[in-house]
């Protein structure tokens, strides 16, 4: 459907706009924790296991206002690749709302120093915030996708629009060998490139 994917990308921004902030509730909490897990899966697309165990004293670092990098360490990651995201000012919006105004809800008298909190103050584990994030998109968008699923979305995303482009794409996925990337993502875009070129002829026919 070609309104799913801008529906997906906007979910996290869209979904903040329907809060009301100064109310701030348990409920409230849990959503925009999910909406920041996936604002965080769509430009840092990391394994569940890496997402779930996000430190906030070690492993965010904020130069500026308008960019932050998560730094996964290569022992914490599965081909031992150390993984250095940035992210843009939309994410850094949604972070210190969740860390300054909702995660001391679930914090209570705890403290973690995890991103990810239970109702209790416990660090959520892989499977139940993967479960967390896929509920909430059906429950907002009504599609169907799992946290594995945005790091093939990431690879689709970037080579339709800069086909062959596999090195960046495999920095960003966090791949070790750029083979597992080529292997991978060359039929999608046999697909894509047979599209293109049957446009080409319907423009000259």
């Amino acid at each position: 459907e070609d309104k799913a994917l801008p529906r997906l990308l906007r979910l996290p921004t869209e979904f903040v706009k329907t809060l009301d902030i100064q109310n701030p509730i348990l409920a409230d909490a849990i959503r925009i924790q999910t909406a920041l897990a996936i604002q965080i899966e769509l430009v840092a697309p990391m394994r569940a296991k890496n997402l779930a165990a996000l430190d906030i004293e070690t492993q965010f670092d904020f130069v500026s206002d308008t960019q932050c990098h998560i730094i996964i360490e290569g022992d914490e990651v599965k081909n031992d690749q150390t993984l250095n995201y940035v992210l843009g000012e939309s994410f850094i919006r949604l972070f210190r709302l969740y860390v300054d105004v909702y995660r001391p809800i679930l914090l209570g008298v705890d403290q973690s120093s995890a991103l990810f909190i239970s109702r209790t103050g416990r660090t959520k584990n892989p499977a139940e915030l993967a479960a967390q994030i896929q509920s909430f998109i059906k429950d907002q968008t009504g599609l169907r996708m799992n946290v594995h699923l945005f790091r093939h979305l990431t690879g689709y995303i970037y080579l339709l629009h800069y086909p062959g482009q596999y090195e960046p794409v495999r920095q960003l996925l966090g791949h070790k060998d750029i083979r597992t990337t080529v292997n991978f993502y060359v039929g999608l875009e046999e697909d894509a490139a047979f599209k293109r070129y049957g446009d080409i002829l319907a423009r000259l026919t």
